[in-house]
């Protein structure tokens, strides 16, 4: 039998296979892992859209909510706007009423589309439309028989819901409470840079925006949806502007006659003719400051009245209450508050504006 031959492989041979059994091994977990980290891109991948949709399914979440809620306050408001008997109740049950709409309501996490204005925008027009819609459902003024004592007296004799010297009161308290600022939309503006809006601010805008597009400055497209709805409504709104200078002046009457806001009181002093004092002498700078914005407001609705061609004149009657009025100043060596001299002056210069 022949000798089996002794196999001699070559020292080289071997140490190249040494190497390269090592670099097989390097090539094979490089390999696995670049199949892994694409396994873990898919799977980053999947994850992020299902992220994202749940992120948009939460948004439409958040928003069908704030529809419900926000709708459900304002019925509720707007049904003890209509059946309250005091017309100071009438008043809070107004500004609760203009506090709940969408646009008052709306946070960036409750918006589904990434265009926080564009949405809101939105909100805006859907909430001008119902609001004009209600509005219409108690108006029985024309521009000159607007009566900012309908609904009035003191317990509000008569009572009758459906009445319409109760849907004129309605009117009025609305007209008068549009300035109203959800503190949640203040703070959400302000933290997505955006201006903050009310009801008057829309109904303002659009007015403008009207009587710029009529003068053939600018086209309807150059605005937001939410002035199309203010110009389907604009002899309405006009109205409301008007009745809403005078009652600011009458619910300014109720509140300082009555520490408690009863408006009954300014309607008995209609009735009775009766003087009654303004006593600056003991009132504070925040006192003072609070019953001055009522008259500020009163003069930036004048001021977009007169801005698109209308005049606007205060009642007879409210001022014939301010002509009672018996203004009792602090004297200058008694102030110690180095703000109050200059807003009891600021309170009166707002009473000649107002009554001018």
């Amino acid at each position: 039998m022949p000798a089996m031959k002794k196999l001699i492989y070559p020292a080289a041979v071997i140490a190249s296979t040494l190497l390269f059994l090592p670099a097989c091994q390097q090539l094979q977990q490089l390999s696995d892992m670049q199949a892994s980290t694409a396994q873990m891109n898919s799977t980053t991948a999947a994850l992020n859209d299902k992220t994202s949709t749940v992120q948009t399914v939460l948004g439409y979440m958040e928003d069908l909510g704030r529809q419900g809620e926000s709708l459900k306050l304002r019925n509720e408001n707007f049904k003890n706007l209509m059946t309250d008997h005091k017309i100071d109740q009438k008043l809070l049950d107004a500004d609760l009423f203009m506090n709940a709409f969408e646009f008052q309501l709306w946070e960036e996490n409750s918006i589904s589309n990434a265009n926080f204005k564009v949405e809101r925008d939105l909100l805006a027009r859907d909430s001008v439309n119902e609001f004009f819609n209600r509005l219409q459902t108690v108006d029985h003024w024309d521009a000159k028989s607007i009566d900012p004592f309908a609904g009035g007296g003191p317990h509000f004799l008569g009572f009758d819901v459906n009445g319409t010297d109760n849907q004129k009161a309605v009117f009025n308290m609305m007209a008068a409470t549009i300035h109203a600022v959800n503190r949640i939309d203040d703070t959400s503006a302000k933290d997505s840079q955006l201006e903050t809006l009310s009801m008057f601010s829309l109904i303002r805008d659009g007015l403008l925006a009207s009587k710029s597009i009529r003068d053939g400055n600018s086209l309807e497209g150059d605005y937001p949806a939410y002035v199309m709805m203010v110009r389907r409504n604009e002899p309405l709104a006009i109205r409301l502007l008007k009745a809403r200078y005078s009652e600011l002046g009458l619910v300014l009457v109720g509140r300082i006659v009555d520490i408690s806001g009863d408006l009954g009181k300014a309607f008995q002093l209609k009735i009775l003719g009766d003087s009654w004092d303004f006593d600056m002498s003991k009132m504070n700078s925040a006192q003072l400051e609070y019953y001055k914005l009522h008259l500020d407001y009163a003069k930036a609705t004048k001021d977009v009245l007169t801005q698109i061609g209308e005049t606007v004149e205060l009642n007879p009657d409210v001022r014939k209450l301010y002509s009672h009025m018996h203004v009792i100043s602090q004297p200058k060596e008694k102030i110690k508050d180095a703000n109050l001299e200059g807003d009891q002056h600021a309170m009166l210069a707002a009473f000649q504006e107002y009554l001018k």
